[in-house]
């Protein structure tokens, strides 16, 4: 089967949808699939719509969004015809590209979020005007309608889907993502690194670039907590500083930025996580979260909270447990505290590699993709 793979990136870079778009093109790609690369796809930006958008930022101090106009909608989708080749199908990890595309060949969307689900979720409707949020949901819908099927990465994604946009549940399927890791480490090692964990003491890691949304402050509490209780912890925290506000315990270690994207840094980051004992993460808003395949990839349980599509990535009692939102840095301590003294720990750590093998990889991804888009053909 022939792939027209749509992106308005180049799906070859891993810097692009933080290598989202070329994982995906590839776990099509072992499954059977011949890629056919449609994109980069030029954008461009009429006067009138620049003018416009200075315009809503300086005197409206609102968001005029260009990505999302259709008339950048139809452009692309000329430049997909013009590129198109002879596919047998059209596949898109972007809901824009498709959104003006007619043509006969079947298409097929995969995405993390709807728009009304994003903006709903991470406080983007306050700065769009009416106007704009109805332009916007004009194209996530007439995208959902060309579509022959839509796969979302999330529950939460899928619902948003059929109760915002009316998508039939048929036309619907949830398949979560994998991790982007390059080398993912064997089993062996997972399990020798998962043996070797003291339940005497307790590593945690939380991995995010921004502080508040990725609730950096609820993981520093839960390390002071556990501490409190006896339980010697450390907290490793990656990719995002502190407010200069904040004045950081001893037990916390901030690390930057690790670029996984280079062979170095994805060892670096590998190493971390499998010398810790839990991932942890907090945030206010998430589509997703591939950090938490990630996590299980290399044994480590996932402490988090119930937001977005969180639960779609984190089951609890197999990757890891899924608290309600106003579980308190205390009611998430009291569950390490009783997983440790029932000395449950590696049962945990090896259910939530197998959340891994089983479910949070690409090459199961790609089987359930292609599996449903043959059998849809």
């Amino acid at each position: 089967m022939k792939i027209g793979y749509v992106t308005t990136y180049d799906s070859s870079d891993r810097k692009n949808w933080s290598g989202l778009g070329f994982a995906i093109r590839e776990c099509l790609r072992q499954q059977g699939a011949e890629i056919f690369p449609i994109g980069p796809l030029p954008t461009r930006f009429p006067l009138a719509d620049r003018v416009k958008r200075k315009i809503y930022s300086k005197f409206l101090k609102k968001e005029y969004e260009l990505i999302r106009r259709p008339e950048r909608a139809q452009f692309l989708a000329q430049q997909i015809h013009n590129k198109m080749g002879d596919v047998d199908v059209i596949f898109s990890p972007g809901s824009i590209p498709i959104s003006h595309l007619n043509h006969s060949k079947p298409i097929y969307l995969y995405s993390d979020a709807t728009f009304a689900s994003y903006i709903n979720h991470y406080g983007g409707c306050s700065n769009l005007t009416k106007e704009e949020i109805s332009i916007s949901n004009s194209l996530e819908k007439a995208a959902y309608d060309k579509c022959k099927m839509i796969f979302f990465s999330s529950d939460w994604a899928a619902a948003s889907a059929m109760d915002d946009y009316g998508v039939p549940q048929e036309k619907i399927r949830v398949v979560p993502f994998g991790p982007n890791f390059q080398n993912m480490p064997s089993k062996e090692s997972v399990l020798s690194h998962i043996a070797c964990r003291s339940t005497q003491a307790c590593n945690l890691v939380a991995i995010g670039v921004d502080w508040k949304r990725k609730g950096m402050q609820t993981a520093v509490e839960l390390a002071q907590e556990l501490i409190e209780r006896g339980i010697p912890s450390h907290l490793t925290i990656i990719g995002c500083t502190p407010p200069a506000t904040v004045v950081l315990p001893s037990c916390v270690t901030v690390i930057d930025f690790i670029d996984k994207r280079t062979l170095e840094g994805e060892e670096r980051l590998s190493n971390i996580l499998m010398a810790s004992h839990f991932h942890v993460l907090f945030p206010t808003a998430e589509a997703f979260g591939v950090v938490f395949s990630e996590a299980n990839a290399h044994g480590a349980p996932n402490l988090s909270w119930n937001t977005g599509g969180v639960s779609s990535a984190v089951r609890s009692g197999f990757g890891g447990m899924c608290f309600s939102k106003d579980a308190t840095p205390s009611i998430i301590a009291d569950y390490v505290q009783q997983v440790y003294a029932q000395g449950k720990y590696n049962e945990l750590a090896c259910k939530a590699y197998r959340e891994f093998e089983e479910r949070l990889n690409w090459q199961s991804t790609g089987k359930k993709l292609m599996d449903s888009i043959r059998a849809s053909m």
